[in-house]
């Protein structure tokens, strides 16, 4: 047995897998798709339509969910290293829609140049390993981003990582539940045949 797609072993004799006992479950690259997937666009099933839906289900880990993504997307000190009295949406703004973007989701009214502008070769690597392939990071990595952040600053980062990555899957989910939803409900209201 292999671990899923790319995912780590266990301790054991390596040969254990940790998620999935699918050897194919893994992080696929969006635009390298064989399948062709659809860009899933954000403006067609927001985070508040995500939000409903959790709540009607799940409410207080809907409002969990939902109060610790807002945290963590205005979560700032207004610093950015040395510098002081910084605004520092913009940036954060780029890794949350960056790893959105990795996931196949895009935000129509977002300037995705700002990713390449605000986020260097290296630290977009880094991002989307830590997003996609957490256990590939590796000290090195670590230490050829952020150089100048405060360890609080470098810590904001992986929470933005982590939250964005987290709400990726929660909207693929929530929308994929409320297209069952709604063709169950079209099935149900079909009239039945007289004949």
């Amino acid at each position: 047995l292999h671990s899923g797609g790319d995912s780590p072993t266990g301790e054991g004799n390596g040969e254990e897998p940790v998620f999935s006992f699918q050897k194919e479950f893994g992080y696929v690259d969006f635009a390298a798709r064989k399948d062709r997937a659809k860009t899933f666009k954000i403006h067609e099933f927001t985070w508040d339509h995500g939000f409903s839906l959790l709540n009607d289900l799940v409410p207080e880990s809907a409002q969990n969910l939902d109060e610790k993504f807002e945290l963590t997307q205005k979560l700032t000190y207004s610093f950015m290293g040395g510098y002081e009295n910084v605004d520092t949406t913009v940036y954060r703004n780029a890794v949350w829609n960056y790893i959105h973007a990795l996931f196949g989701i895009r935000h129509d009214d977002y300037d995705y140049a700002k990713v390449n502008t605000l986020l260097s070769r290296d630290m977009k690597t880094f991002v989307k390993t830590a997003a996609c392939f957490p256990h590939r990071i590796t000290e090195d990595m670590r230490e050829s981003v952020m150089k100048d952040f405060k360890m609080s600053e470098k810590i904001h980062v992986m929470l933005l990582i982590m939250e964005a990555r987290l709400q990726a899957s929660v909207l693929y989910f929530a929308r994929a539940l409320t297209n069952h939803y709604s063709r169950t409900k079209r099935a149900i209201q079909q009239p039945k045949r007289l004949d």
